[in-house]
């Protein structure tokens, strides 16, 4: 295998050694993410958040989901971080809210 030209310490990018056709399809796919639109919801969402939030980058009201949906979701905050809420015994306090929306 030839040397990579990448400078050190800085992984090289690049979609080589892939078929045509996965190079062909990955950009279709990519040029569709890269123009798609979102268009606002009209129903009911709810979101899920958690209590603790990062002191760096803190979220408010519904995450950002406001602008995508019609009527303003629901809120519900759970105890714990990002990465505990779904874990006990925070999980306990979001089982009865899945369990009342989701009937």
């Amino acid at each position: 295998m030839p040397p990579s030209s990448a400078p050190r310490g800085r992984p090289e990018i690049g979609c080589t050694g892939f078929s045509a056709d996965f190079e062909r399809e990955f950009s279709i796919r990519y040029q569709a993410a890269l123009d798609h639109v979102p268009q606002p919801y009209a129903g009911a969402t709810t979101v899920f958040r958690s209590k603790a939030q990062s002191l760096r980058d803190p979220r408010f009201g519904a995450l950002g989901w406001e602008q995508f949906v019609s009527p303003l979701p629901r809120v519900h905050t759970i105890p714990g971080h990002h990465e505990s809420f779904l874990e006990l015994p925070n999980v306990e306090h979001l089982i009865p809210l899945l369990d009342a929306i989701l009937g």
